[in-house]
């Protein structure tokens, strides 16, 4: 027993305490959760909107380099110059011309280091921004950039590569990022030679280093290859990092494992120039606040449980010794103790007014019986009245709502609400006149009528009733005030309300025995499932309160306490056919 009270007394303190904080906390974790998805989303898609426009600042100048270059006669004077090594005075001004197109971004924009324009000539010449102009290759520092674009040959469209410089044997290597973009002119369909634009690496990282991000968040620039280009840090994770990942996903967030880490990636197509921007956080750094309200809701659990325990101990053991001089109080009063040796035990507490009472109720016992069976007569007619007095506010303000909607729309000419007023005042004084009186049953159909036409007027055109009875039968029987307007209202709110369409109820009253009566009420409503219908029975029987059908509640009870336990409300249904209602009654 001690072990059954803790048990109970432990789960009567926990469960108030740690299913709210469940609640709480489960919510605020994932409602932060969600929140910080979306910020990612959103942040990151305003953040490579921005980054995408000053990359693309570097696109609109190889454009703008190529116009200049992919003139047809340009490309030929080009290759005349570079084949025969002379020139002319004309072609003297075009080079100028176009050693003024290179030179100006190369000197006015800051990112840029150089710009090499090569036209394909066996002697190796190419055109540089820098101060030779036009110089030849096997003379030059920077070598590289030619083979990577003779291995890309036959690549027409644009692609990147990083790589290293040196200018001269006493400077350090400079890290560069090449662009290269082919030179086709418009009657060739193969490259005559290439644009080579040598972006300064560190300019456009130290770029994305300036964004505020997040701890260890990674912001990279890949090309069309999935290639990287450009990153703010060199962070150990990205070794493992497959870009390939990324290709079904644009747009949305995507979760990675790498190293045995949780990250929360984001990947942005540029619509302009075909890159991407990748963006990738680890989850400890993103989700740090989830975390610790994860961790803060674990921490309350144990501290409620922890006081949960120690309370619930205490009261056991407290009320489990109280309970044993109960128990002994009992045995001696079995025994015939005297009374005054009993009530020596008792202590000035909750538990000593329970014992002084139970040592009186062995004394008084003959007497406590008289007054039980007064008592539970009392109780009956109490419950009967209470009940009674229970349905009538509920049905008084479903009636005033509805009278409160229909004269929002009618003017102050007599009208329905008048209508309205008269049945409401008729069902009214019926329900409140005597309310355990015992009427005959035509008297109940009569102000269950008026009921009727109320609702009728509040769902006009949705259900229509037909009445089938003796008139012999219902003058001469009688019934409980108040109890077929139960079932009517029962069929409208819960079966015809919800119908689609016309409506209707049919009330049979009918003898089903020589001294029984039985009244039916059927709807062709929505009708109820299995489930419904089992737990509304199990209220019935144990005589539990049923929040959404009080009034069938009201009603049954009302019959069982006047006829007994065989005179209760029967209830069959089946959804999409309808309900049936069955009260048989005594004669």
């Amino acid at each position: 027993m001690p072990r059954k009270f803790f048990i109970k007394n432990l789960a009567l303190f926990l469960i108030p305490m740690i299913i709210p904080l469940l609640i709480i906390g489960s919510l605020s974790f994932l409602i932060t959760q969600r929140y910080v998805n979306n910020e990612i989303t959103r942040n990151s898609s305003n953040l490579f909107l921005q980054i995408d426009r000053s990359i693309q600042l570097i696109f609109y100048q190889l454009d703008s380099l190529f116009l200049s270059f992919s003139n047809p006669s340009v490309i030929y004077s080009l290759k005349d110059v570079l084949r025969t090594q002379s020139i002319t005075y004309e072609q003297n001004q075009m080079m100028n011309s176009l050693k003024m197109s290179i030179n100006t971004p190369a000197n006015s924009q800051p990112y840029i280091e150089s710009i090499y324009v090569y036209i394909e000539n066996q002697n190796g010449y190419f055109l540089t921004s820098s101060l030779e102009g036009l110089v030849n290759l096997k003379d030059y520092y920077d070598k590289d950039w030619f083979e990577s674009y003779m291995r890309n040959k036959n690549n027409k469209g644009i692609f990147a590569e990083s790589r290293l410089i040196t200018r001269s044997s006493f400077e350090k290597p400079i890290p560069i990022t090449t662009i290269y973009k082919p030179l086709i002119s418009t009657t060739r369909s193969q490259p005559d030679g290439v644009i080579a634009l040598n972006i300064y690496t560190q300019y456009i990282e130290n770029q994305l280093k300036n964004i505020d991000t997040l701890p260890d968040q990674s912001l990279l620039i890949a090309d069309e290859l999935n290639t990287i280009i450009f990153k703010n840090y060199d962070l150990p994770y990205l070794q493992d990092l497959d870009l390939t990942k990324f290709n079904d996903h644009s747009g949305t967030a995507l979760a990675l494992k790498l190293k045995g880490e949780a990250y929360s990636a984001f990947r942005l197509l540029s619509p302009n120039n075909g890159w991407n921007y990748i963006s990738i956080t680890p989850d400890k750094s993103l989700f740090a606040i989830p975390s610790q309200l994860r961790k803060l809701t674990f921490w309350s659990l144990g501290l409620c449980f922890l006081l949960g325990f120690i309370l619930a101990y205490y009261i056991t053991t407290k009320n489990v010794r109280h309970i044993r001089t109960i128990f002994s109080i009992i045995k001696s009063a079995e025994n015939n103790t005297p009374q005054s040796e009993l009530a020596l035990t008792a202590k000035k507490d909750e538990y000593g007014y329970i014992i002084n009472n139970i040592v009186q109720s062995f004394i008084l016992q003959n007497q406590l019986n008289l007054q039980l069976t007064e008592k539970k007569y009392l109780l009956k007619s109490a419950e009967l009245l209470a009940l009674q007095y229970q349905m009538n506010p509920h049905f008084l303000f479903n009636t005033l709502e509805t009278i409160y909607w229909k004269t929002l729309r009618l003017t102050g000419q007599p009208n329905e609400v008048n209508f309205m007023l008269e049945n409401l005042s008729k069902v009214l004084h019926y329900a409140l006149d005597r309310p355990q009186e015992i009427v005959t049953i035509e008297k109940e159909i009569n102000y269950t009528k008026s009921y009727i036409d109320i609702q009728q007027i509040r769902y006009p055109n949705k259900f229509k009733v037909n009445w089938e009875f003796n008139d012999e039968d219902v003058k001469a029987f009688s019934i409980i005030k108040m109890s077929l307007q139960p079932l009517i209202e029962n069929s409208i709110y819960h079966g015809i309300k919800e119908k689609e369409g016309m409506g209707c109820i049919k009330i049979k009253v009918l003898r089903c025995h020589p001294s029984c009566m039985r009244i039916t009420v059927t709807d062709n409503g929505v009708g109820m499932n299995k489930e419904h219908l089992e737990r509304i029975s199990e209220h019935f029987r144990q005589n539990t309160e049923i929040h959404d059908h009080i009034g069938l509640f009201n009603t049954n009870k009302r019959m069982t306490l006047t006829y007994g336990e065989a005179y209760g409300i029967q209830i069959r249904s089946k959804p999409g056919f309808g309900t049936v209602i069955d009260l048989n009654i005594p004669i």
